[in-house]
């Protein structure tokens, strides 16, 4: 399919390409027409390293515009995104005045060596033998949350298809069954001083590395699920720290308004990039309300968890959006409006953790405090070592179901663990007292697990989607869930191995493609 990309070449600056590049060759330039003025160094380059093309001897900006087939690269805000490794291909740059040039961009041969003893011990790349039933699977949003994923690809990492070739982790999810990717959004994630910003970490998840992902996503066929955290970092059960420019906002009332402003803005972005979520979470596992705390001072120097959170304190009541309070109701209307404002199309969701069987009232009553707000999706964590397994659940989901009968319910976050094999860059929340009822920590445990979870939300007259939570985030040094000296915390609950190769598990995202 041959693809024509219009780019503003807004600098002539030499940066790092992030790969290699070669000098453009007399035969090369020989096959341009009316004597361009500019000429493009041919790319080797590893997948999605987003390397910026940087024209030669042209003396003014200008506009070109780009001719090549899309199958295996992508060209994006002047960013060549390459999708497969050992491939090659040619994209010719046209100036404005109809001369062009043409040039290549080659992916070198990427393939998968292990450095985990434990891999071949615990056999994780083993064929699982799923049960050959019919799922009766309906149509629903269902996918991975893959927020560090730009981040994993800065720093160099990679992920392997399932035979063993590097390709965009994008079109290995999408051929594996999920239709969607989930983003986390984060205000502001950065210490700034006087010497300049320095992220926070944790994938860095600014609207610029979202707004990389979406585009990568979309090129592979997936829609987004975004989530705002309406924070500058990790918003949770146990935080919900106000961002540092919304600090100064002394009454309720200009909070909603900050809040309208920004999701309408953001939500606005996207849509001008044709890169418009499908669905959109309103904050993140609101369960205590949302923009309950006050962001901790500036770090002098960064290391670790940020000062932001870690020294966070409690808001003002006038501003302090705890559940149940005005304040949370107005917040949560605000966000809803500005995203219906700019595309009532667009599915909005609440999304909290409970247990879902011991704390199903719970969430009931956090729901019943929402009515009027015509929020579009119920969302619900769903770890089986916090919320219950599906065995135990499904009462509890049943009676939330019922309760909301107008309401699509999705598992909008869910993980588990394949291993306990330790890694120098993984420092594991999941160990063993996480592990729960008959699910075996192993690959085939995981497929269980989550074929399971499909079953319990399938079972539901409006259960709508499934998503895993982080199931890309493979240890890598610098990749860590804060600032650059902490460790990943995820991997071996992840969906692939340690180095990047996809696990048998991922596909049960094919087995509940409708």
């Amino acid at each position: 399919m041959k693809k024509l990309i219009y780019v503003a070449v807004a600098t002539l600056m030499l940066v790092s390409c992030q790969g290699e590049v070669e000098t453009p060759s007399p035969s090369t330039s020989e096959t341009s027409i009316n004597n361009p003025t500019f000429a493009i160094r041919n790319y080797s380059l590893s997948v999605n390293s987003g390397t910026e093309i940087i024209p030669i001897g042209q003396t003014e900006p200008g506009d070109f515009h780009y001719e090549y087939d899309d199958t295996n690269l992508s060209i994006w805000q002047n960013k060549i995104y390459v999708h497969k490794s050992n491939t090659t291909t040619t994209v010719k740059a046209i100036a404005k005045d109809g001369s062009f040039f043409e040039f290549n961009v080659a992916s070198p041969v990427d393939t998968y060596e292990s450095s985990e003893r434990a891999e071949q011990e615990e056999n994780w790349l083993a064929p699982i033998n799923f049960a050959d039933v019919n799922r009766n699977a309906k149509p629903m949003p269902r996918g991975l949350d893959v927020s560090t994923a730009a981040a994993i690809y800065r720093a160099g990492g990679q992920f392997y298809n399932e035979h063993g070739e590097a390709e965009d982790l994008f079109r290995i999810l999408k051929r594996h069954g999920s239709n969607y990717v989930r983003l986390r959004l984060w205000n502001d994630p950065y210490n700034h001083t006087s010497a300049g910003k320095v992220t926070y970490g944790g994938g860095v998840c600014d609207l610029d590395h979202v707004l990389e992902m979406a585009f990568l996503a979309k090129q592979a066929g997936l829609e987004i699920y975004l989530v705002f955290h309406y924070s500058d970092f990790w918003a949770d059960p146990g935080k919900q720290v106000i961002p540092k420019q919304w600090a100064h906002i002394e009454t309720a009332g200009e909070m909603a308004e900050a809040i309208y402003t920004y999701t309408r803005e953001t939500i606005e972005t996207l849509k001008s990039h044709n890169l418009t979520p499908k669905i959109v979470s309103l904050g993140n596992e609101t369960t205590p309300g949302m923009l309950v705390h006050m962001p901790g001072p500036t770090n002098e120097n960064l290391v670790g968890e940020p000062h932001y959170t870690s020294r966070k304190g409690e808001a003002p009541s006038a501003i302090r959006g705890n559940f149940g309070s005005q304040n949370y109701y107005d917040y949560i209307d605000a966000a809803n409006r500005a995203v219906k404002d700019v595309d009532p199309s667009i599915q909005t969701m609440v999304h909290t953790e409970r247990h879902i069987i011991n704390r199903s009232k719970q969430i009931i009553d956090h729901y019943n405090f929402l009515e009027g707000i015509p929020f579009d999706i119920i969302g619900l964590s769903a770890y089986p070592y916090y919320q219950g397994t599906p065995d135990n659940f499904s009462q509890g989901l049943k009676l939330i179901s019922e309760t909301f009968p107008d309401k699509l319910i999705t598992l909008a976050e869910t993980s588990y663990g394949f291993t306990f094999a330790p890694h120098q860059h993984l420092g594991a929340i999941f160990n063993a007292s996480s592990m729960r009822g008959d699910y075996p920590v192993s690959v085939a445990g995981q497929a269980r697990l989550l074929d399971e979870l499909f079953a319990a939300i399938n079972s539901i007259h409006n259960g709508y989607g499934l998503f895993y939570w982080e199931g890309a985030y493979i240890p890598y040094p610098g990749v860590g869930w804060a600032d650059a000296s902490t460790k990943n915390s995820w991997a071996n609950q992840a969906l692939f191995t340690y180095d990047g190769h996809v696990l048998p598990s991922l596909r049960v995202f094919e087995l509940w493609e409708a």
